[in-house]
């Protein structure tokens, strides 16, 4: 959607719609109320917007057709749900904003400065999360939400619950920086103020002790180096050197020095059994969607102690929206991966490429994480993924237009 300059309506509707959309995500690691706040805004700014200008247009179509499969999925899991009114809630409170959040970020930004501005907004929220983290590891909390370090060891988690929530995001912002940084078109200065942001991000990381963290790092910078060019490969190369030394260092200074993961394998592998459990007895359209814990208990028998999640963002899936959800989920992924690198191909844009490769490296580390953790159920991780995905497709149509032009 372009918005219409000779009506002052629509433009300031649409600059209401980027601006709350940079506030996302530049308090989603911080603040889950204003993040939603903003989350509603954009949106309701976002479809004003398309009322006023009477455009109906959306590019790439193809997105729009699986994003609706996606969501008639879900919404027959309502129907079927062993938890109707629960699943009801959660589909027009989670579902749907995630996939408007998902359209809003896809179909707001329109030029290489707006799109700048929004990568100098996620730049800036990584450092000062990169400091926070830092600083909890040395005096034992941070300063965003004055939360203390995790398990009563130096265990960073910054202003997420959970380190691994902080690996998350981590692992997501990273290969972003890192691709601007090895073939991005940027000044000294800035290599210099990227090159800071990285290692302080990496070094958070490995203080979050997350061995999913650190091995889905790995896939998105694997990702990366199948996407740069040679120059950029070359480069990269060098960097993931001086990664896997800092790794090595922490390894033998800190990490043999704790048992931190001592039966965490047996007890995820029994959660997993649970889960797939679960998905046999209903796998079309599953349980009903945010239905995993309230069914968990009756599956769990003596086997396991508490109610949880997953761990498995796939495997929950199954069980609470059946294999048709997680298929229509994974049509969206492939369809936005696909045109992100047809978009990564045709274009000659050092700038295009550069963040074109990172999140879409980005978004391999978190869909690889969410195999082992609950990264596509945690609200700000979540906003932060649906966010990117939308972005990429963005970025993938105005790199597309720019090159025919």
């Amino acid at each position: 959607m372009s918005y219409d300059n000779s009506n002052d309506a629509s433009v300031v509707l649409g600059r209401i719609t980027r601006f709350s959309l940079c506030t996302l995500i530049f308090c989603l690691p911080f603040s889950n109320a204003i993040a939603e706040i903003s989350a509603t805004v954009a949106i309701s700014a976002w479809i004003a917007c398309r009322f006023i200008t009477k455009d109906r247009s959306y590019s790439p179509g193809f997105s729009i057709f699986i994003l609706a499969g996606y969501l008639g999925a879900n919404l027959l899991s309502v129907f079927t749900s062993s938890n109707p009114v629960l699943s009801t809630k959660a589909f027009f409170f989670k579902v749907c904003e995630y996939a408007l959040v998902f359209v809003v970020a896809s179909d707001s930004i329109f030029d290489k400065n707006t799109l700048k501005k929004v990568i100098n907004v996620i730049i800036t929220i990584s450092l000062i999360l990169a400091f926070d983290g830092l600083i909890q590891f040395i005096f034992g909390f941070e300063f965003l939400r004055q939360r203390s370090s995790a398990f009563g060891v130096p265990r960073i988690s910054a202003s997420f619950v959970s380190p691994n929530d902080f690996a998350s995001y981590l692992i997501t912002i990273i290969p972003l920086m890192t691709a601007m940084l090895i073939y991005g078109n940027i000044t000294a200065m800035g290599k210099k103020a990227f090159a800071g942001t990285i290692l302080l991000s990496f070094i958070c990381l490995l203080l979050t002790y997350s061995r999913s963290g650190i091995l889905s790092f790995g896939v998105g910078i694997g990702m990366l180096l199948i996407l740069a060019d040679n120059r950029g490969r070359r480069r990269l190369l060098v960097a993931s050197v001086a990664f896997t030394a800092l790794f090595v260092f922490l390894y033998l200074s800190i990490y043999g020095k704790l048992n931190l993961f001592s039966g965490v394998e047996t007890d995820r592998l029994k959660i997993w059994h649970i889960a797939w459990r679960m998905f046999k007895d209903r796998p079309i359209l599953g349980h009903g969607i945010s239905t995993f814990m309230s069914v968990f208990g009756a599956y769990k028998g003596t086997s396991y102690q508490s109610i949880v999640y997953a761990h498995n963002c796939y495997l929950q899936m199954l069980a609470e929206t059946g294999v048709v959800g997680l298929i229509f989920f994974l049509l969206l992924l492939l369809g936005v991966f696909f045109y992100g690198f047809y978009a990564l191909y045709k274009t000659k844009d050092t700038f295009y490429r550069s963040i074109l490769a990172g999140m879409i490296s980005g978004l391999s580390a978190h869909l690889f994480q969410a195999a082992f953790d609950t990264s596509l159920y945690s609200l700000p991780l979540a906003l932060l993924f649906w966010s990117f995905l939308g972005l990429t497709v963005a970025v993938s149509r105005i790199s597309l237009s720019s090159s025919i032009h």
